[in-house]
């Protein structure tokens, strides 16, 4: 008999005949086409490819924060397509943490209060002695009563992982998390990220363009060859 190590992973993300398009002065422009494809839960997966490629448009549409042009998108066992905005951000609040590049930490609040607000619109009771053991585990142990202002653009990032993970969500997405970092603290959040999703166990999907950066991961896709559109706009 096959140990629950051997079974198949039940799908964390599931898409079939997404599309996402823009209309500019009349004019279609696609973005995202993507025919099929299903990630299994517990993946740590960097998407990689050059900008402008639509990368961060297929992670919004991933968050619920933006609503594809047609298809469907079941992500933690919800097709987003049933939902309304408001349903999609409960949903979010709920299932998926998301980091992005600009850090969106609130300069009023220490570390320990911007991780704590993570919680805020989640189904998750915490104390601040959960968010205080998540800022230990990225290395901030000594850094919870101050403000992003104090803090380094590596240190913020760390804030930024904590605050995402607090709410204990089964996926975690990152817009180029590393991109406004040097290489050493990219590296070292990246390794960091890694880590703390594995041993959460969230699902990760991570933007990147940095080959250096997606080497640190167990599994690296060109987003290229799930898009049918080219950096360009035009499909192949």
């Amino acid at each position: 008999m096959p140990s629950a190590a051997d079974m198949p992973r039940p799908p964390v993300i599931v898409i079939r005949d997404l599309r996402v398009a823009y209309t500019s002065q009349g004019a279609v422009l696609p973005i995202v086409d993507i025919p099929e494809w299903a990630l299994p839960e517990g993946s740590l997966v960097v998407l990689e490819g050059p900008s402008g490629s639509g990368k961060s448009t297929f992670l919004n549409v991933l968050g619920g924060l933006l609503p594809p042009t047609s298809g469907q998108v079941t992500v933690c066992g919800v097709d987003l397509g049933t939902l309304d905005e408001a349903g999609r951000d409960r949903w979010r609040a709920d299932h998926v943490g998301i980091i992005f590049q600009g850090l969106n930490l609130l300069q009023g609040f220490t570390a320990l209060e911007n991780v704590m607000l993570g919680m805020t619109f989640s189904h998750v009771t915490g104390s601040w002695k959960d968010a205080t053991a998540l800022l230990g585990e990225v290395g901030l142990a000594q850094r919870v009563h101050h403000r992003p202002s104090d803090l380094s653009l590596g240190e913020q990032q760390r804030v930024a992982i904590a605050r995402a993970l607090v709410k204990r969500p089964r996926l975690i997405l990152a817009d180029e998390p590393t991109g406004s970092l040097d290489p050493r603290n990219a590296t070292d959040i990246s390794i960091l990220l890694r880590r703390v999703c594995a041993d959460h166990g969230c699902s990760l999907v991570m933007v990147c363009h940095q080959p250096e950066i997606a080497a640190h991961f167990p599994q690296r896709i060109a987003f290229t060859t799930l898009n049918r559109v080219s950096p360009s706009g035009v499909a192949p």
